[in-house]
Formats: C-alpha cells, sequence, structure tokens
C-alpha cells in the first residue's frame, strides 16, 4: 500500500522553517523516499511570518500544489497559533490545511494539555518542546528547529533515530561546517533523554 505523509511548518521568518523542510527532504531522499519540499511567503511587505511544506512517499509524486489536508504541523513560533486561530486570513486559512487527526509539534515551554485548551484543537497528539530554551542553554548554540525536526522523525518512525542522525551530520556538515553539526547533535543527545518517549510513532493507514 502506497505511504504518503504531508506536512506544514510554520514560523516566523530566520527561525529555520524552509531550512527543517530541506534538511528533512535531503535525509529520506537520500533513504530513497520520494520528496518535495517548498516555501511559501505571503505577498504583504514586511509580513513575519511564513510557510513550508513537506511530503514524503515510497512512490512517486505527482502533486506539486500547495497542501491543504496535512498530516501533520511543526510551529516554530506560537506565535503563528495566535495568527491563524484568531486573525485568520482568507488565503491562509490554518484550519483547512490540517487534518482534524493531525499531530502537532509545537516550539513552546507550556505543557499539550494548555495548548489544547487555549486554542481548543481536538487532536489527541499535541507535542510540546521548549526548543529555545535547550538552544539557550547549551554552548554549542545549537539550533531550535533541529530540536524540533527531531521530534517529527521520532514520530514519523519511518528511518531508525540512529540513522536519522548520521544523515543529518551529514547535512548540517555541508551546509555550516563539522563543528556545528556536532553542537546539534550533541544537543539532540540530550533531548532524547529527556522526552523521546513522549512521542508515539504515527499509524500509518
Amino acid at each position: 500500500m502506497r505511504k504518503m505523509l504531508e506536512i506544514i511548518w510554520y514560523g516566523r521568518a530566520g527561525e529555520g522553517v524552509t531550512s527543517a523542510a530541506s534538511i528533512a527532504a535531503e535525509i529520506f531522499a537520500v533513504e530513497g523516499k520520494y520528496v518535495q519540499a517548498f516555501p511559501q511567503f505571503r505577498m504583504e511587505k514586511n509580513d513575519p511570518f511564513m510557510q513550508a511544506y513537506n511530503r514524503f512517499s515510497d512512490s512517486s509524486l505527482k502533486l506539486h500544489s500547495p497542501i491543504q489536508k496535512a498530516d501533520a504541523v511543526v510551529i516554530l513560533n506560537t506565535e503563528w497559533l495566535k495568527y491563524a486561530y484568531m486573525q485568520p486570513f482568507p488565503d491562509w486559512d490554518f484550519e483547512i490545511r490540517v487534518k482534524k487527526n493531525a499531530a502537532y509539534f509545537i516550539n513552546t515551554p507550556l505543557p499539550s494539555q494548555t495548548i489544547r485548551e487555549k486554542y481548543n484543537i481536538a487532536s489527541p497528539s499535541i507535542y510540546t518542546l521548549d526548543a529555545n530554551a535547550l538552544a539557550a542553554a547549551d554552548p554549542g548554540k545549537p539550533f531550535p528547529n533541529i530540536f524540533m525536526l527531531t521530534s517529527f522523525i521520532l514520530w514519523m518512525n519511518w528511518i531508525p533515530i540512529e540513522q536519522f542522525k548520521e544523515h543529518l551530520q551529514t547535512s548540517l556538515s555541508q551546509r555550516w561546517g563539522s563543528d556545528t553539526a556536532s553542537s546539534n547533535l550533541k544537543a539532540i543527545e540530550r533531548m532524547l533523554k529527556g522526552n523521546a518517549n513522549e512521542i508515539k510513532p504515527a499509524e500509518m493507514e
């Protein structure tokens, strides 16, 4: 049976939204999957919000359009939730782009239940991680978006986490050098000792 996942990344410009989507695509392409990664910007001048998309499949992808019903949402900045639920824009309607049971990965110090109640999110799969605090506390200055990517990969469960880390080290080294790659990988190790067991792998149809 064909297996495909569609993901939307939300955040502010400069928070690594497109980088995370691109790195994810690189990793799964190396694994032999069919992938897509592309950003979307609003046309309004000085609008700080943006999004990026991923599609991952074990067979050829023929869709080349914005995602309308995402299986997972990664939110790098909780301002996006306020933007989406309290001040919706017709051309970026958050709710129609996300499945009711989509998994949420949110960069926030708040617990998942608080997020669920505050924004009335019905999904049973809400995972929160204070990626900014993790990055700030580490002398190697790892990237918050890489913590969020790792959380998503654990949920996706398409490749073993150790295999993911090997690919990630290669990708980060090529992009930003071996020192940056090493600091991010060490930070991920510490993160995995903390909340990895809280993330339940996706159940594919």
